[in-house]
């Protein structure tokens, strides 16, 4: 997991070798808009914990702790989301992941088209 080490865009990301993570601890709220390669080109704003603990454990076994404040408390939970089969859209109400999944298939289709008129080949989602 490779994660943001403070709220600063310019800031080294840190990498996390993580075993078996869990969020052992949350509190606040943060409101950040997300996005996903598993969606390219969509992003809706989530909310989220804007303070998390996680345990886990390392590639030898060691537990670990660690707190994640802000954007690195988002990535966090995103990722971890994504161990359980959710994506960031699973954490929105359900007409805003309608409506975000209608925008996303349109563009999708329009990118389709687009490619075939350039003579290109396209991914299809379905």
């Amino acid at each position: 997991m490779v994660l943001p080490t403070s709220e600063d865009e310019d800031a080294e990301m840190e990498y996390y070798e993580v075993v078996n993570p869990e969020i052992i601890d949350k509190s606040g709220e943060i409101s950040f808009e997300e996005g996903c390669l598993s969606f390219p080109g969509v992003t809706v704003a989530v909310v989220r914990a804007s303070h998390v603990v996680m345990r886990y454990q390392d590639r030898t076994g060691q537990s670990h702790e660690k707190d994640f404040d802000g954007i690195g408390a988002v990535c966090a939970q995103h990722e971890l989301d994504h161990l359980d089969g959710l994506t960031f859209l699973d954490r929105v109400s359900p007409l805003k992941r309608r409506l975000t999944l209608r925008a996303y298939k349109k563009a999708q289709a329009q990118a389709r088209l687009d490619a075939e008129e350039d003579g290109r080949a396209a991914i299809r989602w379905r």
